[in-house]
This record gives structure tokens, sequence and C-alpha cells, in this order.
């Protein structure tokens, strides 16, 4: 989740590696995990989800 959320938030694609996204939060060194968390907590950063979604359950018939 760390890769995908610092990719999209800082270049708008997903990164793969560990060694990305070290890369990437370089220039936050001191704060990195600050950095992080701000990411992760930011309404306007948001991953893309692939998949299916699951269906409706109807409880009524029960």
């Amino acid at each position: 989740m760390t890769a995908c959320t610092v990719g999209t938030a800082l270049l708008g694609h997903r990164l793969e590696h560990d060694h990305e996204v070290a890369e990437v939060l370089e220039p936050f060194r001191p704060h990195r995990f600050l950095a992080l968390r701000l990411m992760q907590l930011s309404p306007h950063v948001r991953v893309e989800r692939h998949g299916a979604r699951m269906s409706r359950v109807d409880h009524r018939a029960r």
C-alpha cells in the first residue's frame, strides 16, 4: 500500500518496488514518516482499485 500511495500522490502512477519509493521520498528524509502519513490521510490521494465488486445480498428472503 505504501508504494501505491506514494507513487499516486507524488508521481501520478503506481510504484512497484521499495527502492523506487526510497528514491521518491529522499527529499523528505528527516520527515519521511510524516510525509507518508499525510499522503495516506489526504482525501485527494486515491489509489486505483481493480477487481470485481461484491454482489448485494438480499436479506429480506430470510
